[in-house]
């Protein structure tokens, strides 16, 4: 009937436009009353922890569906469904890219699924090395399980973060010391997923005390210590390493106490550190002192 008075309205005098017109006006109202809709938006994003190789210049995965799990299903509802490649590399220090958009039905959704078709590292040498994808992966994808379930509510969005752990994910393969040294990777791909709601952060700066613990100006700073961020009552495992200065960033941890442990090196023994304690939406500073063996 709307339709029909608007008709008779316009189209004596406005022949030509009234196509548009109510083209527009159904768009309008196709987005009315929001709140009966029983859905909200899910964006899902991509990061990856520190890699410790200098001599790499690109890890390309290409990704062709992304999906997620309501709980208490057995199956996966697709998310994107468009073959991307991320170099991992670009994606650090807390910098994420989108991998896919979706409406989805109001509920707790607690795992995610990745299908990884290729990989690529590209080393500074000029060489590009394939590793292996494994049988596992190619048939049934690369499944994260949340710590947490992320809630879908009503008109809202909800953004997760897969994580992947670089460090963790890739091991070369060959003599590591330099670049002609590596022979070839082997693809162990570590990821977890995080809603950026419930996600703090921890960061610090990691010394050795120089046999001087008295002596606060000569501590020498740790470059390229990997630390393996673990939450307490959980496996949920990050790994990050240290950088030039000797500091460390490790970005969407899901609220609650973490250990921090690293292996012992050639000059300092090993360090561990228990119940840090990470807050939604803020950095949690922890720096620690090495003992010079």
């Amino acid at each position: 009937m709307f339709y029909d008075l608007l008709h008779k309205i316009f189209a004596h005098r406005y022949p030509v436009i009234l196509g548009s017109l109510l083209i527009i006006i159904v768009g309008v109202t196709q987005c009315g009353d929001p709140v009966s809709s029983g859905s909200g938006t899910l964006r899902v994003r991509i990061t990856d922890a520190p890699f410790p190789y200098n001599f790499v210049r690109a890890v390309n995965v290409t990704i062709s569906k992304i999906e997620i799990r309501p709980v208490g299903s057995s199956g996966f509802q697709t998310v994107e469904r468009v073959e991307q490649t991320f170099n991992l590399i670009d994606l650090q220090d807390g910098r994420t890219d989108t991998l896919g958009t979706r409406q989805l039905a109001v509920g707790e959704y607690d795992a995610t699924r990745l299908i990884v078709t290729d990989v690529s590292i590209e080393l500074r040498d000029g060489r590009v090395l394939a590793p292996a994808i494994s049988d596992s992966i190619q048939a049934n994808g690369l499944v994260s399980l949340m710590v947490s379930p992320a809630q879908i509510l009503d008109n809202q969005l909800t953004e997760l973060v897969i994580d992947f752990d670089l460090p963790r994910s890739l091991i070369a393969e060959g003599d590591i010391s330099a670049s002609a040294g590596i022979t070839d990777f082997i693809f162990t791909p570590s990821v977890r997923s995080v809603n950026l709601v419930t996600a703090g952060q921890i960061t610090g700066l990691i010394k050795h005390d120089n046999r001087t613990p008295a002596e606060p100006i000569d501590d020498i700073p740790m470059r390229g210590l990997q630390l393996s961020l673990v939450q307490v009552g959980t496996s949920d495992t990050v790994s990050v390493v240290t950088d030039d200065m000797g500091e460390y960033n490790a970005f969407f941890l899901p609220a609650g106490a973490y250990s921090i442990t690293t292996v012992p090196t050639d000059s300092t023994g090993a360090l561990s550190i228990p119940d840090v304690i990470v807050t939604t939406a803020n950095p949690t500073r922890q720096d620690a002192l090495m003992d010079r063996q």
